[in-house]
This record gives C-alpha cells, structure tokens and sequence, in this order.
C-alpha cells in the first residue's frame, strides 16, 4: 500500500457511533443514507454526498462528522446557514432524533451506539468537551512566524473570510478543507477543492495528521506543530525523561556512576570510557540513538527544504519567463490601446467642432425662425386689416345698391306721374 492511498484511507472503529440520514421524510422525494464514513458533505453537487437541489444551499454547505465517539454537525460559514431543531448552528453535537434544516430541506436524524459497545461509560473517566480537541492542535506556516490554535472539533480551512484559519491565496478555494478530530487526533478532508490537499507530498482527500506532517493546501504548505500535546521538540524531551526515570530507578548502578550517566555526554568514546563497567553503556545508548534519529530528522528536513527551494527556484524561473511574456504582451497591448486613445481623441475632437458647428447653426436658425415668426405676425395683421376693410367696401356696395334701387324705382315713378299744368 503507498502512501497515498494511506492517507487517503480513514476507516471508522468498530465502536463508532451508527448514523442515518433522512431527507425529506413523508414526501414523495424521501431518500435516506447509512453513513459509514467519517465525513459525510452536503451540498449541491460533487463531490458531495448528499446533494441536494435547493438554491439556498451553497455547493459545499455542511459536514456531518463521525468523530469514532460522537457524531458532530459543522456549518461551513455559509449566508443561508445550518439549523437543529430550529437552532441556528454553526459546531454542535448530533443526539438521536436531532432534525437538520438545510435550506428548504428537513434531514431526520438517527445515532444508535454498535450492541459490541456497553452502555456505561465507567468511572474516574475524563470528561471532553464534544465539540473541542482535547489540547488545541497548533498549525503555523512553514517559513512564515503566522500559526493557529485550533480549539474546535471541526474547523474550515480556506480563503472564506469567516475560516479560522483563513489562507489569502488565489490557488485556495473559499472552503477547501476541514480539520477534524478523529479518535482522539486531528484528521483532513478535502471538500472537493480546485487545488486538493496534500500530507507530506502526497495527494490526499482524507486522512489522519501527525506531528511535524506537512499540510499541503494548494500552493501553501502548513506545519502541524502541536497534535495532542506533542511539540517542537516535545519527542526529545520524552526520551530524556525516559532516560532519566529509568536511571533514578535503577538499582544496580551506585550513587557516583548515576551521576556521571546524568551528567552531559560529550562524546560516544568518552561515554564508553567513564562507564566501562557496562551501566554507562546501558544509560548512553538511547541517548546515542535519540541523537542520531533527530540528526536522521534534521537530514531528512534539509533535503526536504533543499528540494523544496530548487522546485520553488525552479517555478521563479518559469514565472519569470511567463511574467516577461506578460509584460511584452501588456507593452503590445499598451501601444495598441494608446494608438486607439490618440484615434479617440481625433474622433473627439471632430465630435466637439461638428457640435460647435451645429450649436452655431442652431442660433443662426433661431434667430431666422424669429424673423419668419415676426414677418408672419405681420402678414397676420395685415390680413386682419384687409378683412376689416373688405368687410366695409362690402358694407358700402350694398349701401349703394340699396340706394341705386330706391333712385330707380323714384325715377320710374317720376316717368309715369303726369304734369298737372300740361295735363
């Protein structure tokens, strides 16, 4: 089995909790899921589990997490949120008969314990919070002063603003990973990220983290610094402890030579020379050995950082050459864009004469509409007089007429009356 697939592998125990999953109960669209993962995402499309078609779901919305202890429910910062029995949550232990909303969606939930699992959790047991680690798990970056303590069960991972550990690259998806507790030790999963997740150079979807592993999210390497109570150096510290106890408790090594064990060591030789009698030799081995295993480590970390430098150089020179050929096709596009400036500035300038050209016609026309407006009220009045006097010559010829008639008819008149001298 590689590597790889080794951390990409993370079966439950055999005493892990049993979850089902119903959506939907009662309708025509119910469907349920037995979930035998650790890490179960709903969303609304792959790769998440459980998918469901509802606008108000973001594609990576929550995760139902199966700790190998107690079933946990994770929102993942979104707008539309995650609800438990009409709760808002954002981390909260799963119970039996729990109802999640997600959207317009109701999911039922059933956690049954395995019938290999006793009901009674004994006594002098130490009580865990369900939704923390049981010591915060510190991560930092691995050239870089920034690190986190994680205190929650489940935490996201991405460039999302609301992530607790927030990662301000492009390469990073906004939810592109989730820490989580997995018996007891923190663990990875991939939500389906543009980039993946990768442990100590090998691709990974999920898999459990140790100390001083190496996080791969996208371009960014993350350093686990603390799992669980072991630090930096905190192995070191455990053998010299070891050492330490088993030399205090050893019978057969007097009181003179017990100190010269505890006493710094130079040297393999001069150890060998001051406990010639075989106890020395008993009491540096480990010492010995523990040095050559961090020297194996520090070996190891070297030739990781040598070959992380030359892959990094290597990709300065790639992105350098592709930066010179960005920058000639930004100069080639700069002069295109300044030869369309001067053009649009030509086109502006014939635009603002044509306009003035026409703002002075424009005047020129209404001052000549003025005059055809004013000669036009003069013609009007001069029709007006016309009328007025057309309407008197009238009046004057049926004055006349009238008048012609009565002469006429007087004349004849005058024509048919006899002289009264002349008979």
């Amino acid at each position: 089995m590689t590597p790889a697939s080794i951390k990409s592998s993370l079966p439950l125990p055999e005493t892990a909790p049993l979850v089902r999953v119903t959506a939907g109960a009662g309708s025509a669209g119910q469907k349920t899921w037995n979930l035998r993962r650790p890490v179960t995402l709903i969303g609304t499309r792959r790769p998440a589990h459980i998918i469901l078609h509802d606008e108000n779901v973001s594609a990576a919305h929550c995760v139902i997490v199966n700790t190998g202890n107690e079933v946990l429910i994770k929102d993942l910062h979104t707008s539309g949120g995650t609800f438990c029995n009409r709760d808002r949550i954002d981390l909260a232990m799963l119970n039996d008969g729990d109802v999640l909303t997600v959207g317009a969606t109701t999911i039922q939930i059933a956690v049954c314990m395995p019938r290999n699992v006793k009901d009674d959790s004994g006594t002098q047991l130490e009580f865990i919070e369900p939704t923390k680690f049981r010591e915060p798990v510190t991560i930092s970056f691995e050239h870089a002063d920034k690190q986190w303590d994680i205190e929650d069960a489940v935490t996201l991972i991405g460039r999302h603003w609301g992530a607790p550990i927030c990662l301000d690259s492009p390469e990073v998806s906004n939810r592109h990973a989730v820490l989580f507790r997995f018996v007891g030790r923190p663990a990875i999963f991939d939500l389906g990220s543009r980039t993946g997740v990768s442990v100590n150079g090998n691709p990974c979807s999920i898999g459990p983290l140790d100390y001083k592993d190496r996080l791969g999210i996208g371009p960014l390497t993350l350093v686990m610094c603390q799992v669980d109570g072991s630090t930096v150096g905190g192995g070191a510290e455990t053998d010299r402890a070891t050492d330490s106890e088993n030399t205090d408790s050893s019978d057969e090594v007097p009181t003179a030579q017990a100190s010269q064990v505890q006493a710094p060591v130079p040297s393999d030789r001069c150890s060998i020379e001051q406990h010639a009698d075989g106890s020395g030799v008993k009491q540096a081995a480990p010492t010995l050995r523990h040095i050559q295993s961090e020297l194996n480590v520090l070996e190891s970390d070297i030739a990781g950082s040598w070959d992380r430098l030359n892959h990094w150089h290597s990709r300065l020179k790639e992105d350098e050459s592709s930066l010179e050929a960005k920058t000639q096709s930004l100069t080639a596009r700069e002069s295109a864009l300044n030869a369309k400036d001067a053009a649009l500035r030509g086109h502006l300038h014939d635009v603002t004469c044509f306009h003035e050209q026409v703002a002075t016609r424009e005047k020129e026309l209404e001052r000549q509409l003025a005059a055809i407006q004013e000669e036009h009220d003069g013609v009007e009045r001069a029709a007006s007089a016309l009328e007025k006097r057309e309407k008197e010559v009238n009046r004057r010829l049926e004055e006349l007429k009238r008048r012609e008639h009565v002469v006429a008819h007087r004349w004849t008149k005058l024509q048919r009356a006899a002289c009264p001298h002349c008979s």
